[in-house]
């Protein structure tokens, strides 16, 4: 069952912030860039993080969509921390609304970049060298004019004109890049919500893309995430999806050339609305485990629960967070405002609908970045280290970066 525009899936709005994207532009700088996506403007954009530069006031960051979520190995259930004061701290986590940052500007963000106010209903945004000249050019997924496109990077942060890829991804959700094909550059993946179709497209090496949609499937009914990993271990890129009106994380196995085969293969229909699907070697064996959010059963899962605490669990994503070697399990929750971490690390992300984590400021340790709709925030949360030990052991929130 396809669902028309009219009928998005439970906790979205067409208006709010959408995906949070860190990147770096392989330039000279080797600068941090975000892109954000905002339905109601159709806006793809970036901000400029300067290592150097003075900070700017109230900088900016962008969600992520680079998706996650179901099924995999075994975590103990977490337990998640009660919010204290308009603060929120918990157990070694704390929000705070003010810059912690040095005075070399490292990790802050300056004015809005528009790459481009062409992508109608704009829903998802990734990053990637799809023209092979060693910069980060930027896609968009937008569901009003059912589009995926690119715009090529300049080296120098500038971007040229929207490429259009296909207009035959209906109600398109999600875009994901990745060598699906094994000829060394990086091809497009998408997930449509009203055809219930995920799909690839063929890169020439150069950012062409002819006019041919290669079909993946289209019995995930009402994809919103796709994600790419070695699934089977067979040194190719196989797709992960989450389909919310099937409660399904399903995977596609990749022949080594890009064909896939007629075969959806289930790893689990209990996701209750599934938003969101992820994966990364969460038990140290050496294979993909595979991690999920479902909003209705308020579900954090990788083959075992590891949480039902995230009231309308939308977002998944796996780092490692405390320095200790492993992967460990970030959320966001719609219902709650929850950006958490085994506990706590925020509860004012008003909507909270993506989180994602990544060095933001080059200190070597992860920190967090969540999109909230609500509050059509995107915000940042910074790691610091133990000055003895050298191990991240807190997160502190620098402020609002929108």
């Amino acid at each position: 069952m396809a669902m028309g525009h009219d009928g998005p899936p439970a906790y979205e709005t067409a208006w709010t912030l959408q995906d949070v994207l860190n990147m770096e532009l392989a330039a000279a700088s080797m600068v941090i860039i975000n892109t954000l996506t905002e339905c109601s403007d159709d806006k793809i954009a970036w901000y400029y993080n300067s290592r150097t530069a003075a900070p700017t006031a109230s900088p900016t960051i962008a969600p992520t969509t680079a998706a996650p979520s179901t099924a995999a190995p075994t975590i103990a259930p977490t337990t998640d921390g009660p919010a204290q004061g308009p603060t929120t701290t918990t157990s070694g986590f704390a929000a705070r609304g003010r810059s912690l940052l040095g005075d070399d500007g490292s990790g802050r963000f300056g004015s809005q970049q528009v790459i481009s106010t062409l992508a109608n209903g704009a829903e998802g945004v990734y990053a990637t060298d799809l023209d092979g000249d060693g910069d980060m050019d930027v896609l968009s997924a937008s569901n009003f004019d059912d589009k995926i496109a690119w715009y090529a990077n300049d080296g120098s942060g500038g971007f040229g004109s929207q490429l259009v890829i296909t207009t035959l991804a209906k109600y398109a959700r999600s875009v994901y890049a990745a060598d699906v094909d094994g000829d060394g550059d990086m091809d497009v993946l998408s997930a449509s919500f009203e055809d219930d179709k995920i799909a690839w497209y063929a890169n020439d090496g150069s950012g062409g893309f002819g006019s041919q949609q290669l079909v993946i499937s289209t019995v995930a009914n009402n994809p919103l995430s796709v994600f790419v990993a070695d699934v089977d271990g067979d040194g190719d890129m196989d797709l992960l999806s989450a389909s919310f009106v099937d409660d399904k994380i399903a995977w596609y196995a990749n022949d080594g050339s890009g064909g896939f085969g007629s075969q959806q293969l289930v790893i689990s229909t209990l996701a209750d609305n599934a938003r969101s699907v992820y994966a990364a070697d969460m038990d140290g064996d050496g294979d993909m485990d595979v991690l999920s959010a479902s909003a209705w059963d308020d579900k954090i899962a990788c083959q075992q629960v590891i949480s039902t605490l995230a009231d309308g669990a939308v977002s998944v994503h796996a780092a490692d967070m405390d320095g200790d070697g492993d992967k460990d399990v970030l959320s966001a929750s719609v219902g709650d405002d929850k950006i958490a971490c085994q506990q706590v690390i925020s509860t004012l992300a008003d909507g909270a609908r993506s989180v994602h984590a990544a060095d933001m400021d080059g200190d070597g340790d992860m920190d967090v970045l969540s999109a909230s709709m609500d509050d059509a925030k995107i915000a940042w949360y910074l790691g610091w280290r133990h000055p003895l030990r050298g191990r991240p052991i807190n997160l502190r929130f620098p402020g609002v970066l929108r």
